[in-house]
C-alpha cells in the first residue's frame, strides 16, 4: 500500500496530481494579481505581467498535455 501511495496510485482512477499542479500554480498567480488589484488597488507592472504570462504558459502544457 505504501508503495502505491508513494507513486500516486493509492486511488485507482483518481486525479492526476501532476496535471492539477499546473492548474494550481497558474490559478494561484492569477488570483493573487486579481486580489492585489481589487483589495489594494495596485496594478501589476510590465515585469509582473511578463513573469505571469510565463507562469500561465508553463501551467497550460502541464494541465492539458495528453500523454
Amino acid at each position: 500500500m505504501l508503495r502505491g501511495a508513494v507513486k500516486g496510485r493509492a486511488i485507482p482512477g483518481g486525479p492526476n496530481f501532476a496535471r492539477l499542479i499546473g492548474v494550481y500554480v497558474a490559478l494561484c498567480f492569477l488570483m493573487a494579481q486579481f486580489l492585489n488589484k481589487i483589495r489594494f488597488g495596485h496594478a501589476p507592472t510590465l515585469l509582473i505581467d511578463a513573469g505571469g504570462a510565463r507562469i500561465v504558459a508553463g501551467g497550460l502544457p502541464i494541465a492539458f498535455w495528453k500523454a
